[in-house]
């Protein structure tokens, strides 16, 4: 672990960033402004073919000082996000670590925050809290929604309770997570195998006895734009997420699941494909309809089974 002067906790930040350049400056600035002062920068770049990386190089060289360290991770070719994400915690060296994708933003307090929760909770190895909805240009016209959307009562819930809830639902608010560095690296960090990092994540360190803790803050600024690989409509709709989704569903999650639940976990995954066979893969009104409806049918179900 690196040291730091002022003997308080070294937090690395891990930027992950993949064709970020249009949104990387303002990610990078709201960690230069954070007023917790003790941070390595750590950026990871997942073979971009835009100039993210260029724009990166040049921000730290004058930036550099305002970190304990720096280090920028260029792969020469697209490997994914949980791969991506893998570098870059593998690389940091705090005692703990904030995950943030190029196009989100930290907002000011937000390492302080989250250092004065864990220094004053010992137990707590990782953190979520709450986050700012926001349409691609962070200002205060452009607020989506700046409300608390989790379930609270999953973070009441022992480890083994939060399991069996969120093998059924990833029902924290990935952007916010902060971790203690090591322990997801002694698990072997995210899974290869499927095209998503977050749940699976989640799904195993819950498996192994850990539990997530809730910090009611507003931490981070989490942007939706058009470009954006990460909104629901587009996950939806992206035929191999779906894919490596049911995938992870049926290698690890089944296994808590009852019959029924496996039923209607494979008639919700029929009907997302039968949507995108039929060509509804673009953001309309008679898709979200159609889903909605859907949804809502296999929720009842699901209730009353």
């Amino acid at each position: 672990m690196l040291k730091n002067i002022n003997n308080s906790p070294l937090v690395s930040v891990c930027i992950i960033t993949y064709n970020s350049s249009n949104f990387i400056l303002d990610t990078l600035e709201s960690v230069k402004v954070q007023t917790y002062k003790d941070i390595e920068l750590i950026i990871s770049d997942d073979g971009s073919k835009d100039n993210t990386v260029e724009v990166c190089r040049k921000w730290l060289m004058l930036n550099k000082k305002r970190f304990v360290n720096i280090v920028l991770l260029v792969s020469e070719q697209n490997l994914g996000i949980s791969a991506n994400y893998n570098r870059a915690i593998n690389t940091a060296k705090g005692e703990w670590v904030k995950s943030l994708a190029g196009d989100d933003i930290l907002l000011p307090d937000c390492i302080k925050e989250n250092i004065n929760f864990v220094t004053t909770h010992l137990d707590v190895d990782f953190v979520f809290s709450k986050m700012i909805h926001f349409k691609d240009n962070y200002s205060t016209e452009n607020i989506i929604k700046s409300t608390n959307e989790l379930d609270i009562s999953f973070f009441q819930k022992n480890a083994s309770g939060q399991l069996e809830s969120m093998v059924r639902s990833c029902n924290v608010s990935a952007p916010t997570f902060f971790q203690k560095n090591g322990i997801v690296k002694s698990l072997g960090g995210c899974n290869l195998k499927y095209s998503f990092e977050d749940w699976p994540l989640w799904v195993k360190l819950l498996e192994h006895g850990y539990r997530f803790y809730y910090m009611d803050v507003f931490t981070v600024a989490y942007r939706h734009h058009s470009t954006g690989m990460s909104t629901h409509l587009t996950r939806l709709l992206n035929p191999a997420f779906e894919k490596s989704k049911f995938e992870f569903m049926h290698d690890v999650c089944f296994k808590y699941y009852t019959k029924n639940e496996i039923k209607l976990a494979q008639v919700e995954y029929r009907i997302k494909m039968l949507i995108i066979f039929l060509g509804l893969n673009h953001a309309n009104v008679f898709c979200k309809a159609i889903y909605s409806i859907c949804l809502r049918v296999i929720n009842y179900l699901r209730r009353n089974s």
